[in-house]
């Protein structure tokens, strides 16, 4: 806003800067934009990057919260999602999901795949892979993940001592 001066160069300090009235239209106007924005914004601007490194911090923390809450953790990776489930004793001394399973799907055009392994992760609460029940050794879990919109592919493993690592095998 301008202030409003005289011929004589004096100036009417009260019309100096916004009014309150103004300044909270503006906000009310930048609110309802904000508001109508954000809906709009989806996992499908999400890159091939972001993807892998949302899955491999899923898979990561998994890992730690075996170790740190003392008890098995499981994440089993499908074509297009992936669920990390928390796992508890049953009666039998069998470790079974418990109620709740965070699921996670892939933003269109990204896609999973098992280069290696069965596609499930089970820690231990010493956070080293547990071995499928027909095997004695847990094996190297290789996964590739690829973006169909530009072709790019990026890898990771999982090794039997719970580390994760990036890049091809």
């Amino acid at each position: 806003m301008r202030a409003l001066c005289s011929p004589h160069g004096i100036c009417d300090r009260r019309e100096k800067g916004m009014s309150l009235v103004e300044l909270i239209v503006i906000i009310a106007i930048v609110s309802v934009m904000g508001a109508v924005a954000i809906p709009r914004l989806n996992q499908s601007v999400l890159s091939l990057s972001t993807a892998t490194q949302t899955l491999l911090g899923s898979i990561r923390m998994a890992r730690a919260d075996a170790v740190s809450r003392g008890t098995r953790y499981r994440v089993i990776l499908g074509s297009d999602s992936y669920t990390v489930q928390r796992l508890q004793r049953n009666e039998d001394g069998e470790w079974v999901p418990a109620a709740v399973s965070e699921e996670v799907e892939f933003p269109p055009g990204i896609s999973l795949s098992i280069v290696d392994g069965d596609g499930v992760i089970e820690f231990s609460t010493r956070g080293l892979v547990v071995p499928p029940p027909d095997e004695e050794v847990a094996q190297i879990e290789q996964i590739s993940i690829h973006d169909s919109r530009d072709g790019d592919t990026k890898y990771f493993a999982v090794w039997p001592s719970g580390q994760v690592l990036e890049g091809e095998i």
